[in-house]
């Protein structure tokens, strides 16, 4: 979930109110260009402002950093005090909607962090940023704990600054903080699509390590958010000879048909290894299957980084 807004907004309309009308229109229009980009779904304007949705945080954060990139262009040439400047929000969690409208505590979080974001930069929650890392080439900084309005726990929160451009070795070495990117390190999932009109899963790889991996064996299991809570997933291994090579996109491994009509949760597993002696190594990924369709990173009561159940 992505909350954009603009800086200034009444004073901006108090000075120039036809000015400011035309310039935010041509921002909004900017906006849902990006938003389509990254498989994003435009929800809304809410006047000086957007509210879009993504298939992964990945796509949502890309999505922020292009749009801040995308505005900061379009102030080219202009004057200073005729500048549109973005504050963006971020958080990941369950949309619903009601056929008029969305609904959910992910939306309300969106909207309180960008309030706090910095003008120009995207704040989003530090348990966001950990699975980030990596994944996106971006500066994040600290923000330290906030108590958002509304929320009963405090939150931790960091900020991506698309101001700065950072390198790949740069990315790196922030995401070693969560991994270890010396060896292949696979991270895995995918999204549900339709097909000949069935449901079925795409299963997808990515190595974020900087060796190939040689994944030997994959597993892919359907259940319900009661199930999965309950604990004791079971997991057999899929024989599998892949070879996924370190700075490729993601991998479409397979496509597996969802054979539970009241499956909402999707859970698996890759097992790979790499050139290193090492021994074989496991990665595991659950997700939740949205209202629209697609999955989410947001099973709750499973672990903080959804990466791993009881």
């Amino acid at each position: 979930m992505l909350v954009t807004d603009t800086v200034d907004y009444t004073k901006r309309m108090d000075a120039n109110e036809p000015a400011t009308i035309a310039a935010v229109k041509a921002c909004r229009a900017a906006q849902i260009k990006v938003v389509k980009r990254h498989r994003g779904k435009f929800i809304k304007g809410t006047g000086d402002g957007t509210i879009s949705t993504y298939a992964s945080a990945v796509d949502a954060l890309e999505a922020a950093i292009e749009i801040q990139r995308a505005v900061k262009a379009m102030n080219r040439g202009k004057r200073r005090h005729r500048h549109i400047v973005l504050r963006a929000g971020l958080a990941v969690g369950d949309v619903y909607d009601d056929g008029s409208d969305i609904q959910s505590r992910c939306v309300i979080m969106a909207s309180r962090l960008e309030a706090i974001a910095t003008p120009g930069t995207i704040c989003l929650p530090a348990s966001a940023r950990d699975d980030l890392a990596g994944k996106v080439r971006v500066k994040f900084d600290n923000l330290g704990v906030h108590t958002l309005k509304g929320f009963r726990r405090p939150v931790h929160l960091c900020q991506a600054d698309p101001r700065v451009r950072v390198t790949k070795l740069t990315a790196e070495k922030a995401a070693k903080t969560v991994f270890n990117l010396d060896r292949a390190y696979l991270t895995g999932g995918g999204d549900v699509e339709l097909r000949g009109g069935e449901r079925v899963f795409r299963v997808e790889v990515q190595n974020l390590g900087k060796v190939p991996a040689y994944l030997f064996a994959f597993d892919v299991q359907f259940a319900t958010l009661e199930e999965v809570q309950a604990g004791g997933l079971p997991l057999n291994r899929r024989a599998l000879n892949a070879r996924i090579r370190p700075d490729e996109d993601r991998t479409v491994i397979d496509r597996i048909p969802i054979t539970r009509p009241d499956a909402n949760v999707i859970y698996g597993a890759f097992w790979y290894r790499d050139v290193g002696e090492m021994p074989d190594r496991e990665s595991r990924f659950i997700l939740r299957i949205a209202d629209d369709g697609h999955t989410r990173l947001d099973v709750t009561g499973v672990s903080p980084d959804y990466t791993r159940w009881t």
